[in-house]
């Protein structure tokens, strides 16, 4: 598969006390790309690992049928059922199957908020170059800034793996035993 090319914004705030090599701000911005592109796949694994659990919970035998296909293409994999809707319905099995209590319940309906405010920012924001730093501007309840450092970058990471382990372990709990 080929690379391919699309034109794209690169946004640079310049004065004289703090001049913005062009050359450095675009090194910056398409790591900042990738790093952005790699935080939306992120979410969007959890999204469909979301699906998984409400899958499971719904139909929790084997063998896959016709009406559990379509649930999955025509109503979990649909746009209109949001990542949201979708964090919604597994809080909710959660909770009805007493799957996780307390600072544990708690600390996973944080993180799968913080997914979905991170791959929303990288989805709609804009990587800014300024000061010799490079910051991620973006709306949330009004205009926010987030600088974009290794030790941002490593609280996503540690936040998605975070998720991912919780899900898993309510996957399992959701399954039937075998």
């Amino acid at each position: 598969m080929k690379d391919i090319a699309l034109p794209s914004h690169l946004f640079m705030q310049s004065t004289e006390d703090t001049p913005v090599d062009f050359d450095t701000a675009l090194a910056h911005a398409g790591q900042a790309r990738r790093n952005g592109n790699q935080v939306i796949s992120g979410a969007l694994y959890i999204e469909r690992e979301l699906e998984h659990v409400i899958g499971l919970y719904l139909y929790p035998s084997p063998p896959i049928t016709e009406q559990q296909r379509f649930v999955a293409a025509h109503i979990l994999g649909a746009d209109f059922l949001t990542f949201a809707a979708k964090k919604r319905l597994v809080l909710t099995i959660v909770n009805e199957k007493g799957l996780l209590e307390g600072k544990a319940k708690a600390t996973f309906e944080e993180e799968l908020g913080k997914v979905m405010l991170y791959r929303n920012a990288f989805s709609h924001g804009d990587v800014i170059e300024k000061g010799g730093s490079t910051y991620l501007k973006y709306f949330r309840g009004g205009p926010q800034e987030q600088e974009l450092t290794d030790e941002y970058f490593d609280r996503i990471v540690a936040t998605v793996r975070s998720v991912e382990k919780q899900i898993e372990a309510i996957k399992r709990a959701v399954m039937p035993p075998t």
